[in-house]
């Protein structure tokens, strides 16, 4: 899991805090990065690979990925 540190500055003079914005992600205040999603697409729509298999796939890996959520993506 990656973990993004944002700094924090406060003005003494201006009583205000500032922080740093966050990177830009694919999904406005979503989980997946562009590897996963990328992943996704091209295993959908290259190899024909339905999201119920990618789902089997992913549960055979030990991680809990919903076909819902993929198709929402």
């Amino acid at each position: 899991m990656r973990e993004h540190v944002r700094v924090k500055y406060a003005r003494r003079c201006q009583g205000n805090v500032v922080v740093s914005a966050m990177p830009a992600q694919p999904i406005e205040k979503g989980l997946p990065g562009p590897g996963l999603l990328a992943h996704v697409l091209v295993s959908k729509y290259c190899d024909h690979l339905p999201l119920h298999r990618q789902e089997a796939i992913a549960q055979r890996y030990g991680i809990e990925l919903s076909r819902g959520t993929m198709s929402d993506w």
